[in-house]
């Protein structure tokens, strides 16, 4: 049986990056190259924290999340409007940052146990300290545990989705884009 309170969370360093490949091929059915693993390790603006767990002196990967920080014309993009009801949005007059969050995953034997929320609430904080004003993600559209973990932790969901946003082993699959404004109460 896995011990939560052995979990501990940090940034995923260059050493673990076949740890990082491996469980992302573990979690998802894409397969991203070395060089996408490593931009998020080292790259700029690019960012990556992981869950991991201590066993005979050796760390273990069991969960990470990888986010981006970008302008808001990439949100907008995939979530038209929802900056646009915001007063203090419309009053803004520069380019504001938000966080894209790539993939967040744990393994199975870890799931259902809070690690994959503290990595959210880990990300969230850390794109707060860097003025994000909001966050966003995609969910493929057959996932649905996925959907239903991000409702229930109170991320929106941009009804329509985003038509063929995934090629996967030859197939277009749609998208639902998930998004949370972080700074609802800013002076304007």
């Amino acid at each position: 049986i896995p011990n939560i309170d052995k979990v501990f969370y940090e940034k995923i360093t260059i050493n673990y990056l076949n740890q990082l490949v491996l469980l992302h091929r573990e979690l998802f059915p894409v397969d991203y190259s070395r060089d996408y693993f490593k931009k998020y390790i080292l790259g700029k603006n690019y960012n990556s924290l992981g869950a991991f767990v201590l066993i005979n002196n050796k760390k273990y990967l069991i969960g990470c999340a990888l986010w981006e920080i970008c302008n808001d014309t990439k949100f907008r993009r995939y979530c038209p409007f929802v900056l646009y009801e915001k007063k203090w949005y419309n009053c803004c007059d520069k380019i504001e940052k938000c966080g894209y969050l790539s993939t967040l995953g744990v393994i199975n034997e870890y799931r259902n146990l809070g690690v994959a929320k503290l990595l959210i609430q880990q990300f969230l904080d850390i794109i707060k300290k860097e003025k994000c004003i909001a966050a966003f993600l995609h969910v493929i559209e057959y996932n649905k545990a996925a959907q239903k973990f991000y409702e229930k932790i109170e991320w929106n969901r941009i009804i329509e989705k985003h038509p063929s946003y995934y090629f996967i082993r030859d197939k277009y699959y749609d998208a639902y884009v998930f998004y949370k404004v972080l700074m609802e109460n800013m002076a304007y």
